[in-house]
C-alpha cells in the first residue's frame, strides 16, 4: 500500500485540481468528500489493524487534502499540517545538533524566529544568502550544511530566487534544496521540477486562496 496521501501524476493540473483523491462517497453517493470528524476507527480483530487507526496519525478527510496536493505538485506524496510553521518544524527536526541550513537574508518572520528561537535550542544553526549568484550561495554554506532552504518570492519583498541557480548550487555540493513555494502555487511553477527535495506551503495563501483556512504542508520526491 503507498504512502497517505500519495498522489499520482495526471496529464493537467486542471484535471488534478477537480479529481486528485476524490471519489463518490460509497454510501451516499456524496460528490463532494465527506467530513470524517471520528477519533478512533473499528479494528478488524484484536491486534489486527486496519488502514484508519486514530486521527491524530491519519484521517481520510485529510489524506484526501494530501493525495490532492501531492499531485498538483506533480506526484510523490504529501503530509498536511496544522500551519505551515509546523510543516517547517517537520521539516527541521529531521535535522541534528550541529547542522546547518542556509536561509533567505530576507525571510518570513516566523521561519526566521523558529530558527532563533526553536531550534537553536537543539543545536541547530543557520546561516544566510542573497541567492543571487553561485559564489554568493557557496559562501554561506560549510560542511555542517543539511539544506538550502529557499522562498521562491520572498516575504515580504516577493524577491525571486532563481530555482535553475539554486539546483545547481545543489547538485554540485550534493546539499538538498527545499522551496517554501507559498507566494508561487503549483498552477505557476514546480519546484520538483526544478531538482527540489521538498516543497512547503502555507495553505492559509494561495492555495486556499480565500484566507479563510489555517494549514501547511510538505510534498516529498516520489
Amino acid at each position: 500500500m503507498p504512502p497517505v496521501g500519495m498522489g499520482k501524476a495526471y496529464k493537467s493540473i486542471e484535471t488534478a485540481l477537480i479529481h486528485a483523491g476524490e471519489a463518490l462517497d460509497r454510501i451516499t453517493g456524496a460528490i463532494a468528500p465527506p467530513l470524517v470528524r471520528t477519533k478512533t476507527y473499528r479494528q478488524p480483530e484484536f491486534g489486527e489493524r486496519s488502514k484508519w487507526q486514530y486521527s491524530r496519525g491519519q484521517n481520510p478527510t485529510r489524506s484526501i487534502l494530501e493525495e490532492k496536493l501531492a499531485a498538483l505538485e506533480g506526484g510523490g506524496w504529501a503530509t498536511v499540517y496544522s500551519s505551515g510553521l509546523a510543516a517547517e518544524t517537520m521539516l527541521f527536526m529531521t535535522l541534528r545538533p550541529g547542522d546547518n541550513v542556509v536561509i533567505p537574508t530576507e525571510v518570513y518572520g516566523g521561519t526566521s524566529r523558529l530558527l532563533k528561537q526553536v531550534m537553536g535550542n537543539f543545536g541547530i544553526s543557520f546561516s544566510t544568502s542573497e541567492y543571487k549568484t553561485e559564489r554568493d550561495i557557496m559562501k554561506s554554506i560549510d560542511r555542517r550544511t543539511r539544506y538550502l532552504f529557499i522562498e521562491s518570492l520572498t516575504n515580504p519583498s516577493l524577491n525571486a530566487i532563481d530555482l535553475s541557480l539554486v539546483n545547481e548550487v545543489s547538485q554540485k555540493t550534493g546539499v538538498p534544496y527545499v522551496a517554501d513555494m507559498t507566494f508561487t502555487p503549483p498552477c505557476s511553477i514546480r519546484a520538483y521540477e526544478y531538482g527540489a527535495e521538498a516543497v512547503v506551503h502555507s495553505i492559509s495563501k494561495y492555495v486556499a486562496g480565500h484566507n479563510d483556512v489555517i494549514g501547511g504542508g510538505r510534498r516529498y520526491k516520489k
